[in-house]
């Protein structure tokens, strides 16, 4: 059961102080709508010029989780797609295959392809499967250990 009342003080506390949350709160925001199904269109706008600046802080879930979001409501906002991208490239070790896929699957719905980005998404992945079917350990430890090696 849902507080509509109680959603909408938050949605309005959010409005004001978005310009305070960190990379996190907003992509867990974007998030909590979009699971929602709450179309807020100013405090969206607002979560995604907030995302712009602090892009390079997001790290591989909360990029995930904000394309994600963005893709749900069907909202393609080219400038943060593309700053959230090069910042995913740098940060591809950080990638689990959920963040993969949510991030993958968002650029499918937005129609873009960048060649880059999935080949470092792609190849990232591929890269753990091996290890994990090589050895006896975690997915992750492993594709960490053998890049930083």
């Amino acid at each position: 059961m849902r507080d509509d009342k109680l959603v909408e003080l938050l949605r309005e506390a959010a409005k004001v102080r978005v310009a305070e949350f960190n990379s996190q709160e907003i992509a867990n925001t974007l998030n909590a709508l979009a699971k929602f199904g709450l179309y807020d269109d100013k405090l969206i706008s607002l979560l995604c010029e907030a995302a712009k600046v602090k892009a390079i802080e997001f790290n591989s879930q909360e990029i995930a989780n904000t394309l994600h979001a963005l893709a749900k409501f069907g909202l393609y906002d080219d400038k943060l797609v593309e700053l959230l991208s090069e910042s995913a490239k740098g940060k591809v070790v950080e990638f689990n295959s959920q963040d993969i896929a949510s991030t993958l699957n968002a650029l499918a719905n937005f129609e873009v392809y960048d060649d880059k980005l999935v080949e470092l998404l792609w190849g990232s992945q591929r890269e753990g499967c091996r290890v994990q079917l090589a050895g006896d350990c975690e997915h992750f430890e492993c594709t960490r250990e053998i890049r930083s090696a």
